[in-house]
C-alpha cells in the first residue's frame, strides 16, 4: 500500500477512496479548510501529534470545551472528541 496522508479531512492516498470527485477536487480540498498538515494516517504517532490542532479546529465555539477525546478503535486515523458548552443543562 502506498503512503497515506490526511490533510484537513481530505485523503491523499487513492487506495483509501479512489478520489471519486477527481484530482482537482482533492487539490482544492488540500488548499482549504482549517487543517492543512499532511500526515501518514497509518502512523499512530503522526495522528497523535495533530490531535490538539484537530480538537482546537473543530471546537464549535468559544463557550465550548473538549471534555474527552480518544482514538476511535479500531482505526488509528479516526479520533473522537466530546465537547461541552458552558451553561448547558446538567
Amino acid at each position: 500500500m502506498g503512503t497515506a496522508a490526511r490533510r484537513g479531512g481530505a485523503r491523499v492516498d487513492k487506495a483509501l477512496d479512489g478520489h471519486f470527485k477527481g484530482d482537482e477536487a482533492v487539490r482544492m480540498a488540500l488548499r482549504t479548510g482549517p487543517l492543512r498538515k499532511v500526515i501518514d494516517v497509518f502512523d499512530s504517532e503522526s495522528v497523535a501529534e495533530v490531535v490538539p490542532d484537530c480538537i482546537a479546529a473543530y471546537t464549535p465555539g468559544d463557550s465550548w470545551h473538549c471534555v474527552a477525546e480518544s482514538r476511535a478503535i479500531p482505526w488509528s486515523y479516526f479520533w473522537q472528541a466530546l465537547y461541552y458548552k458552558d451553561g448547558s443543562a446538567s
